[in-house]
């Protein structure tokens, strides 16, 4: 079975989180899945694990009401 990795442009569409606020929660938040490192720049990651990621902070929102 192929499994196909995501890079951060990809990562923000499926997130609809910036490139740039991305990388904050990258360094920042412990429980964002871990990046598979395929050079010194050049990061890559599971689809499913920011899936189960996105889930798991979904009980976490905060409505402005």
């Amino acid at each position: 079975m192929e499994t196909k990795l995501i890079d951060i442009q990809m990562l923000s569409e499926m997130t609809m989180i910036t490139p740039k606020t991305l990388r904050k929660i990258i360094k920042e938040d412990s429980t964002f899945p871990k990046a598979i490192s395929l050079g010194p720049r050049l990061n890559r990651w599971h689809p499913e694990d920011i899936s189960k990621w996105l889930e798991s902070k979904r009980g976490n929102v905060v409505d402005d009401v």
